[in-house]
């Protein structure tokens, strides 16, 4: 999955693409409008449904996601998740920093968390962070 915000006047559209990973192959595009003073609950109910729709065979009861926090901490998460599919020695860094602002915006969530772990992982596998402790980090998240 992949994301990207577009400016729309005051507000702004989430453009969301699920790619299947083998040949890169487009599965899915959705633009979701984000309306000023949102609630973060509604964007992710939003992105919830996208996945169970397009992804067979997911399922999960959406009420036990850990909301994040705001609409603030939805759009960091979703640039660093942007920044970690780039999969650049650049993005990656800027992966850790956004994910890492996501945790401390929103200690409660879980995504953050496990993609601060995979950036980790992405990193040390890149060659730009040390494998050990790559490890060590990914388990702490």
């Amino acid at each position: 999955i992949s994301g990207q915000m577009i400016p729309d006047g005051n507000d702004n559209i989430v453009q969301i693409e699920i790619v299947r990973v083998k040949g890169y192959h487009l599965l899915h595009q959705e633009s979701i409008k984000l309306i000023e003073h949102q609630p973060a609950s509604l964007l992710q109910n939003k992105i919830a449904n996208l996945l169970l729709r397009c992804i067979p065979g997911l399922r999960w009861d959406t009420k036990q996601i850990s909301e994040l926090n705001s609409i603030d901490s939805t759009m960091v998460y979703l640039r660093g998740k942007h920044e970690l599919n780039q999969y650049t020695p650049y993005s990656l860094q800027q992966a850790l920093k956004l994910l890492t602002q996501c945790v401390n915006m929103s200690p409660n969530s879980i995504a953050p968390y496990c993609a601060l772990a995979e950036c980790y992982l992405s990193m040390a596998q890149m060659g730009i962070f040390d494998k050990q402790n790559a490890m060590i980090k990914a388990k702490e998240h």
